[in-house]
């Protein structure tokens, strides 16, 4: 690398620095030198120590040369660019920090991909935080290129070099930060996406800097996360260097991460449970639960206490920090406690919480707030919804309630992102709000015989900053009355609308270059931007009132910086993904008129409280019933002299057998006792929408939504049970220990005795036969046949592959294909079950092979990996045996269809399942299949199935073998199991209403019109009508009524 001899040695062997400010002329001289470092800003006191020979440093201030700032396309500052000799530009994206800067300039002083050798091969392994150098031979054609590029995109951050030829062609990664080493020498995963994964891995530092940038990868690492909040660069570099041994032992549970006060203020510290204001403090947070542990030690913080706090935790000395109860040793009895306390502590707070603490932890969170990883839709003001998942700590709005409106402030110095603020209702509504007052004010002057325009002041164009004032009736504004721009700050006239000539700021019309610099500004949340617009708008004169008003209001649309915060239900994300992500193939076009229409006529409601099979008694084990066999027959008997006397028949009593030992073992529940348990409530579903139908009818039978009081009450009582039953078990064992203590000492000989003297039966008997211990308690484990699913108010789904897919279901917390779920409704009431388990449940693998039955003692004798799948095969087997057995025991209040299958197939096989009376409703894009579903049911087939000559297939059967009937070519499925059949359609269409004007809006989405199918299930009558004909009156005689 050559370096000009003119170029000046940066000099700093004081205090000041040697930075340069330039103009735009001299930034373009001093560009021409080989390197030049340009800060566009104000200098900061960590660039005055950067030293790197061989650069040169200068700083430009964009507020004052706007046009070369707009030139190097500079849209926000501070920044740092980099310009070398030959034209090439580096731009800095790493911390601003005096150190990171100059290991920058150093990495770029060196070639995008070095060359080493042996010999010097460890001296560069030590030039970066992170290097990187592969090694390949001549024949490699793949990894060459692949790393050339990887150096390129990574140069500014890391060094990159190819060591000497090696025949195993590897890529080394040195992180002399945490001392460590990775080696990838795989070439088939060696693509381009797995030496990024490679880069990821090496160059992730074992205690992590947590920023805005990469706090969403923190917190879904789903490890817990130590957090050490601290105060300048210093204090965080020891806490490093002392805790990086620590973070290493438990790098595969914990991430250690350090988090900077100044950056994210006092709102993290105290969702933390930490006091606001306080120096460094220590936290460990669990995101998966959100369970928080402050370290509340009044001693300095070192690694022994850190991995002691640590151990408390996982012991469970350490309790979680409960929101709702004390902050910092403080005891907060009610919200408004808290907030007062918070808002002392925190500077700025009453802007942050705006009446709403729920997002800090300080109140009780309700069921009307947002929840942390819950999806939310985002409701701009050009009406346009977008959706969104919540993050925990990577926003302001988790905790709050929905249907708040947010305006985002000027960021503060020293801040990197834009707190919200809460609009209220009156300055939300003003122009409503104006308007009848107006309104009001016209009518009691109207009233009062007044003329003129009673109004007083109009309506606040711009929150405060512009406002439209009405005046007296002048001739020729074209409605007759003069409107006036005002500027609230001045008080001065900017336009008039029967004025020819125009104030000068109003003349000055704004370039797209300007308005996207002011966008990029953001000042005033967008009013600033909206303000400048009206101000420079040359024709605001000639606008009539209907005019001005549109014209604001689209402009307020399009640049205010609001939100509203909507919470995601089945209607929302419908329309969102017809419109928005446009999947309406994959929905089947399914339009919120018709998901509400399918609920209406398939009758889904609430069916009534849950009810689940009762637990089976945990049975004993082999071991156990031999024991209490023996203890038994072995049982003594003291006189009134204290001898003690044993029968001898008893004790040799035989043994519980095979049988005895297979019975006494779990057993599934049998399909007619699960028949007979089954209750009302039970749907029917074919959904491939991709789980929309189901989540529409979900919500409609209440089992969509997490309950946040419910799942609490439910933990209390748990653990309340829990207890209790620790506590009856300590008595028991207590009891057996005082009865053991007392028992006389002849019983105890006696017991020895019968020991040495009483044939040997089984080893068993034998140990049975000394004086038993009493067992520590230990909760028996639940059952493995024993499934959780509801047997009330249930949603059976029907599916032709191998897993229902129910992919929009996530967008509600709900994974089907999650083996171990979290806590959720559908966990119980949703069951899936394929068609080949309904029609042919023999053939199903997993329902026709019977799972294995093995006692205790054997089981406990495997390895975990073979115990495992031994209680998942028994547990995957009774659930889907109870799926099948109660779908196919039948008794469904409703059947409801979305689907591309064959409906006449399809309906052949639902129907039966039916309970009688049951509504059907089936739902399809187009019209033709519904139509020629309805004829399988029209009159002309069910008079030819029930008249006198009906099909030959169908004489001599029974009503069950006709319900069950299998379907021909000329009735394709019974014609009398369905009454009222009908085809409908609906659809919402917005429409202009003016006079001569009316039509529908030409921008609402096209696609499938939608149809649905209704009708009823019926029971089908034993016999036939046997009268049948036309009869001739007979005549009556005067007076006589009829015969």
């Amino acid at each position: 690398m050559r370096l000009s001899k003119a170029t000046t040695i940066l000099s700093l062997t004081s205090a000041s620095a040697a930075w340069s400010h330039l103009s735009a002329s001299g930034f373009r001289e001093a560009v021409k030198r080989d390197h030049t470092l340009v800060a566009f800003v104000e200098l900061e006191i960590e660039w005055a120590s950067v030293e790197v020979q061989g650069v040169h440093t200068a700083t430009v201030d964009c507020s004052q040369e706007t046009g070369l700032c707009d030139e190097l396309d500079v849209a926000s500052y501070p920044a740092l660019r980099l310009f070398h000799g030959d034209g090439r530009v580096r731009r800095y994206r790493g911390p601003r920090r005096s150190y990171d800067i100059a290991a920058f300039l150093r990495r770029s002083l060196r070639p995008t991909l070095s060359s080493v050798d042996s010999a010097n091969t460890t001296t560069f392994s030590a030039i970066d935080e992170a290097v990187f150098i592969a090694r390949y031979s001549g024949a490699t054609y793949a990894l060459p290129d692949r790393f050339a590029s990887l150096a390129r995109t990574y140069s500014d951050r890391y060094s990159f070099a190819v060591g000497p030829p090696s025949a195993v062609p590897s890529v080394t990664c040195y992180n002399t930060q945490d001392g460590e080493q990775h080696t990838l020498t795989d070439l088939d995963l060696a693509m381009t996406a797995a030496l990024n994964n490679f880069v990821r891995l090496c160059t992730t530092p074992l205690v992590i800097e947590l920023t805005r940038r990469n706090e969403l990868q923190v917190f879904g690492s789903g490890r817990s996360l130590v957090h050490y909040i601290y105060h300048g660069d210093d204090e965080r570099r020891t806490y490093t260097d002392m805790v990086r041994p620590l973070a290493n032992k438990y790098r595969e549970y914990l991430s250690f991460t350090t988090v900077d006060a100044d950056e994210y203020g006092d709102d993290m510290m105290v969702s933390l449970g930490l006091a606001g204001g306080a120096g460094s403090a220590l936290a460990v947070q669990n995101p998966a639960n959100g369970d928080v542990f402050p370290y509340t030690g009044n001693g300095a913080i070192s690694v022994s206490t850190i991995e002691g706090f640590l151990i408390d935790i996982i012991q469970g000395t350490v309790k979680p920090w409960s929101p709702s109860g004390p902050l910092h040793d403080e005891l907060y009895h009610n919200c408004d406690t808290a907030l007062t306390v918070f808002k002392k502590r925190t500077p700025g707070a009453t802007q942050i919480l705006d009446h709403t603490p729920r997002h800090f932890g300080l109140c009780p969170v309700m069921a009307s707030v947002i929840e942390p990883n819950a999806w939310v839709g985002l409701k701009l003001p050009s009406e346009n919804v977008r959706f969104l998942q919540v993050a925990p700590n990577t926003n302001l709005i988790i905790h709050r309630p929905f249907h708040l409106t947010y305006e985002l402030l000027d960021k503060q110095e020293n801040e990197n992102f834009s707190r919200l603020r809460v609009i209220p209702s009156d300055e939300l509504y003003a122009d409503v709000f104006n308007d009848e007052t107006q309104a009001a004010a016209a009518a009691v002057a109207a009233a009062k015989g007044e003329t003129g325009d009673a109004s007083g002041d109009g309506v606040d164009g711009i929150d405060g900053d512009l406002s439209l004032e009405g005046a007296e009736p002048v001739d020729g504004g074209p409605s007759g009355i003069e409107y006036t721009l005002v500027d609230m700050e001045s008080q001065a006239v900017i336009a008039r609308s029967n004025q020819v000539s125009i104030d000068s700021d109003a003349r000055q019309a704004l370039s797209n270059e300007e308005i996207e610099a002011l966008k990029r500004e953001g000042t005033g949340a967008g009013r600033d931007l909206i303000a400048k617009l009206l101000l420079s708008h040359a024709a605001l004169d000639q606008k009539t009132q209907f005019s001005l008003a549109k014209y604001k209001l689209l402009k307020t649309k399009k640049y205010i910086r609001r939100f509203t915060v909507l919470p995601l239900d089945v209607y929302t994300l419908g329309n969102w993904l017809l419109d928005d992500k446009d999947v309406g193939s994959k929905i089947m076009e399914l339009r919120d008129e018709m998901v509400a229409l399918l609920g209406c006529w398939a009758n889904v409601h609430y069916g009534g409280n849950d009810r689940f099979l009762e637990a089976p008694r945990p049975p004993l084990s082999v071991a156990e019933l031999e024991a209490a066999t023996i203890e038994k027959t072995s049982s003594a008997t003291v006189d009134e002299n204290g001898e003690a006397t044993m029968t001898e028949a008893e004790t040799l009593q035989a043994q519980p057998g095979p049988e005895a030992v297979t019975e006494a073992l779990p057993q599934p529940v049998q399909p007619a006792d699960l028949a007979a348990q089954l209750g009302g409530g039970r749907w029917l579903v074919v959904d491939d929408t991709g789980g929309l139908l189901i989540a529409a009818m979900a919500e409609r039978m209440g089992v969509l939504y997490n309950n946040q009081d419910e799942k609490e009450e439910e933990k209390d009582k748990a653990k309340e049970d829990d207890e209790a039953e620790e506590v009856e078990e300590v008595e028991k064992v207590e009891k057996v220990e005082e009865a053991v203590e007392a028992e006389p000492k002849a019983v105890q000989d006696t017991h020895e005795t019968q020991t040495a003297t009483a044939p040997t039966t089984s080893d068993a008997g034998d140990a049975a036969l000394e004086p038993k211990k009493p067992r520590a308690y230990r909760k028996q484990a639940r059952d493995d046949f024993h499934v959780s699913f509801s047997l009330t108010n249930t949603m059976t789904m029907l599916h032709a592959n191998t897993q229902a897919n129910l992919t929009y279901l996530k967008y509600f917390g709900f994974d089907y294909a999650d083996p171990n779920p979290p806590p959720h409704p559908l966990n119980d009431h949703l069951l899936c079950l394929s068609w080949l388990q309904l029609l042919e449940p023999e053939s199903d693998t997993v329902y026709a092979q019977a799972p294995p039955i093995q006692s205790d003692e054997v089981v406990s004798s495997w390895k975990p990996a073979r115990r495992g799948n031994y209680h998942r095969k028994r547990r995957r087997w009774a659930r889907t045996r109870h799926i099948v057995d109660s779908t196919r025991a039948g008794g469904f209040e409703g059947l409801v269809m979305a689907t591309s299958l064959d409906l006449a197939s399809t309906l052949r096989h639902a129907l039966p399942l039916l309970a009688s009376g049951a509504p059907v409703a089936i739902y399809s894009p187009n019209l033709e299949p519904l139509t020629a579903l309805a004829d399988c049911f029209s009159i002309a087939r069910r008079t030819v199935w029930s008249g006198p000559d009906p099909p030959v297939d169908i004489v001599g059967k029974t009503v069950e073998e006709l319900e069950h009937w299998p379907g021909s070519e000329e009735f394709p499925v019974n014609p009398m199991s369905l009454l009222g059949v009908t085809v409908q359609t609906s659809r919402v269409r917005k429409w202009q209403v003016l006079p001569g004007r009316t039509h529908p809006l030409m921008t609402q989405r096209g696609g499938s019109e939608g149809y649905i199918f209704t009708g009823w299930k019926a029971k089908p009558a034993e016999g036939r009508v046997t009268a049948r004909g036309k009869f001739k009156k007979r005549k009556l005689n005067p007076g006589e009524g009829p015969v």
